[in-house]
C-alpha cells in the first residue's frame, strides 16, 4: 500500500537549512558583483589601452612624416652642397630606426583592438572607439579610501559570509 509521512519536529534542522541557503545566496551575489566589479574593470583599461595605442601610433606616423621631410630636406641641400654627406646619413638613420618603432606600435594597436574586441566579445573586426586621454588630477581621502574598501570589497563580503555559513553549520 501506500504510505504517507509528515515530519513534525527535526531538531531545528529546516531552519538552519533554509538559512544555509540564505547565507549561500548572499554568496553567490556577492561574487557576481566581484565578477561584475572586475568586468568594469577590464573594459575600462582595455578601452584606454586602445585610446593610448592609437595615439602612439598617430604621434609616431607625425614623427614618421617630419623625418621624411626633413631626409627629403637634406638630399636637397646636399645637392646644392650646403650640408655634408654625414647630414644626409644622418636623417637617413634616423628615419629608418623610427620605422619599426612605427611598426611596433602599429602591432600593439592591432593586439589592444583585439584584446578589446573579445573582452565585449565584438563580431566585427571594424570599429571605432572615441574618446580622449584627458589627465583630471583628484584629491582622495586615503583614510576614507581604505574604510570604503573595507566595507565595499566583494571579497570581504564572501569571506564574511563563508564564515557565518561555517558557523552555522
Amino acid at each position: 500500500g501506500l504510505t504517507l509521512g509528515q515530519l513534525l519536529y527535526n531538531g531545528g534542522q529546516i531552519g538552519a537549512a533554509l538559512r544555509a541557503a540564505r547565507q549561500y545566496e548572499a554568496l553567490a551575489a556577492e561574487r557576481i558583483r566581484q565578477q561584475e566589479a572586475l568586468l568594469i574593470r577590464d573594459i575600462k583599461v582595455g578601452f584606454h589601452n586602445v585610446l593610448l595605442a592609437q595615439a602612439t601610433v598617430g604621434a609616431l606616423a607625425e614623427s614618421l612624416t617630419q623625418l621624411q621631410a626633413f631626409v627629403t630636406q637634406t638630399e636637397q641641400r646636399f645637392q646644392q652642397q650646403l650640408v655634408a654627406e654625414f647630414e644626409l646619413l644622418s636623417a637617413r638613420v634616423r628615419l629608418a630606426n623610427e620605422r619599426p618603432v612605427l611598426i611596433l606600435a602599429q602591432n600593439q594597436l592591432a593586439l589592444a583592438r583585439a584584446a578589446f574586441r573579445n573582452l565585449v566579445h565584438l563580431e566585427s573586426t571594424d570599429f571605432h572607439l572615441a574618446g580622449e586621454l584627458a589627465y583630471e588630477p583628484q584629491t582622495v581621502d586615503l583614510a576614507a579610501l581604505q574604510a570604503r574598501a573595507a566595507t565595499d570589497r566583494p571579497e570581504i563580503r564572501q569571506l564574511a559570509a563563508a564564515l557565518h555559513m561555517q558557523a552555522e553549520q
